[in-house]
């Protein structure tokens, strides 16, 4: 059974909080719920559940819409905007200055072997 916790590297590290609070208010309505994918699609948050409860539905679109207020990045405040022409990205200021610069601020560093 996948939960929240297996799916945090899946998207930026500035909704990990949210995405911790999203899966404390799902073990309340569901302890049993499962997570299909976590990933960011248009600058927001989507984390595909599976649940016997219509709570949990409800509790997941609410925190998707708190993902478009939250910077991916760090966490900060953030807006959402189209960036490079493709991609739509939440941005908080000092991020969205990075990516003004060109710079694909959201992602990640490749692995470094050891």
């Amino acid at each position: 059974m996948s939960q929240i916790p297996e799916h945090l590297k899946d998207v930026g590290q500035g909704w990990s909080e949210l995405l911790t609070e999203l899966h404390v208010k799902l073990l309340e309505v569901d302890p049993d719920y499962t997570v299909l994918q976590c990933k960011e699609k248009f600058g927001g948050l989507r984390c595909y559940i599976e649940s016997e409860s219509e709570e949990a539905w409800k509790i997941e679109t609410d925190y998707e819409n708190k993902s478009f207020l939250i910077c991916e990045v760090c966490g900060e405040s953030g807006t959402t905007g189209q960036w490079g022409g493709y991609w739509y990205k939440t941005l908080c200021e000092k991020h969205r200055k990075s990516a003004a610069d060109g710079r694909k601020v959201w992602q990640k560093e490749p692995a470094v072997p050891q």
